[in-house]
């Protein structure tokens, strides 16, 4: 059925509204430097007690930058809000892309939610130390809750300026530390033993640990095909590969100079004993008092704007699977004067609303239920999807070709095998990760979770084939497809200097 055009522009997105600098900042933005940094980089050193966390994350950036390669080649020929749902349609099949759907959006509602937790704890403590004055965790995760729910329906160009301007001044801060650590080695030698990739391998298990979490500290890079129907031609490719290059430069560098201030010999300790005040304590000597205040505070304004791109990650997919009647329609609705996701981001907005409202009642510690557990299992839930998606490439591009053989073939092959012994070290460490025995009934059945949605997912697709077809025929259309279809129209749908949009293939 053809809607008329006010129909369509109600369930479209605003097009041309991002270049690559303002997406680049998205995704810089998600994977918040300075929470890796001052967080991320001590919970690897004190979980494997590896000195060699800055080499993790030069291999972890390796990784997802062979990845990236035929990931953004795909995306770019199949521009949809909900990238790894279209992405594993057209290479696995309808089935596949609804659990991959039904998991990314688990996977970035779980991180999201998990963010505020952080943003609760983090804030409190910042404006104690800073402010002297006395809050609740719940009082500041509100704040930045209803912050957020705002943010959720405006004009998704305005989100990614407000995310820009926050991450220049984050990095400043990180490399400012960053100059003073370098500039003051410990016992006045610098060594570059934590940049070895042996002093992973000599760990066993405990290197692809720290693999793991170097991955981690990624997750966000991904996101920028969630923005195709928004972006301008060729953002979101830029995006993906500025954002990988940034980050890998500054937690490579920013964990080495942590090295060199404390000495190789004290990284382990110290993270043990200051956690994310690491960064602070090592750099406190060095700078004036106030820049180590600006920078607890940033710590603060870190976890906010990543809970604010994950945010943007989730009202995307659920737009985009409510278009296809794979959720309640009334997910599609757009805002009329923003155009943005608006009912998705309520309904986001809406279930953190009622889970803190749980946690706050219950008693419960947010920094280890929401922020830990629950970034954790997101976490695991984004490399289930960049593992699935290397299988997806391979096959649609088996089909299709018109790549080359390094976008078709070599880097998907490389990436996959890679990254599926990331998780499958990440599912036997998985109680590690979370600060709890391997074997613990809360880590096996957080790890069974992923596989009852996706067992659900499936089996709603199956169903969906046998009493909807001609619904069922609707999963996975690119957005393309979707706003030319709805209005008549024929070309680019509005993207300047994009090629007309290549049919899916396959079908299983």
């Amino acid at each position: 059925m053809v809607m008329d055009d006010q129909s369509a522009v109600s369930r479209s997105l605003a097009r041309n509204r991002l270049g690559w600098l303002l997406l680049g900042g998205l995704m810089l933005a998600s994977a918040a430097p300075l929470t890796v940094v001052g967080g991320g980089v001590t919970t690897g050193w004190a979980v494997t007690g590896l000195l060699g966390i800055p080499a993790a994350y030069v291999l972890g950036a390796a990784l997802l930058t062979l990845f990236a390669v035929g990931y953004t080649t795909m995306a770019s020929r199949l521009p949809n809000a909900g990238a790894f749902y279209t992405l594993q349609t057209a290479g696995l099949g309808r089935p596949a892309g609804v659990a991959a759907g039904w998991v990314a959006l688990a996977s970035y509602c779980a991180m999201q939610i998990g963010l505020y937790g952080g943003l609760g704890v983090v804030g409190s403590d910042a404006m104690a130390q800073v402010l002297g004055v006395q809050v609740p965790w719940y009082a500041v995760a509100a704040a930045g809750w209803a912050v957020i729910a705002i943010c959720g329906v405006l004009k998704v160009d305005f989100n990614g300026l407000v995310l820009l301007v926050l991450l220049v001044v984050e990095i400043a801060v990180v490399l400012v530390f960053d100059v003073v650590q370098l500039a003051h080695p410990h016992a006045g030698a610098v060594s570059a033993a934590a940049m070895n990739p042996s002093t992973l391998t000599s760990g066993g298990a405990s290197g692809l640990v720290a693999v793991v979490i170097a991955l981690t500290g990624f997750v966000g890079f991904e996101d920028a095909p969630n923005y195709a129907e928004e972006a301008k031609a060729g953002a979101t490719t830029k995006a993906v590969f500025v954002s990988l290059a940034i980050t890998a430069v500054l937690y490579s560098v920013s964990s080495f100079a942590m090295t060199v201030a404390a000495g190789p010999g004290n990284v382990i300790a110290g993270s043990t004993t200051y956690g994310t005040e690491f960064l602070f304590h090592l750099a406190g000597p060095y700078v004036p008092h106030i820049l180590i205040d600006v920078g607890r505070l940033l710590f603060v304004t870190s976890l906010f704007a990543a809970g604010l791109a994950f945010h943007g990650t989730f009202n995307r997919y659920a737009f985009a699977m409510g278009r296809d009647r794979v959720l309640p329609a009334r997910l599609s609705r757009t805002w009329g004067r923003t155009r943005s996701p608006a009912y998705a981001s309520l309904t986001q907005s809406t279930i953190a609303a009622l889970v803190l409202i749980a946690v706050a009642v219950s008693g419960a510690d947010p920094q280890v239920v929401l922020f830990f557990d629950g970034t954790v299992w997101a976490g695991f839930g984004v490399l289930l999807l960049l593992t699935a998606c290397c299988v997806a490439q391979l096959r649609y591009f088996a089909r299709h070709g018109g790549a080359t053989i390094w976008q078709r073939v070599i880097c998907p092959s490389l990436a996959g095998l890679g990254l599926a012994v990331v998780v499958v070290v990440s599912a036997t460490s998985f109680g590690t990760l979370m600060g709890v025995p391997d074997d613990s009934l809360q880590a096996r059945l957080m790890l069974a979770a992923f596989a009852a949605i996706i067992a659900a997912a499936v089996f709603w697709a199956l169903v969906r084939r046998r009493l909807a077809p001609d619904a069922y025929d609707l999963i996975g259309r690119t957005g393309d497809d979707v706003y030319l279809a709805a209005t008549g129209r024929t070309g680019t749908a509005g993207r300047t200097g994009t090629p007309d949009p290549i049919v899916l293939g396959g079908e299983v």
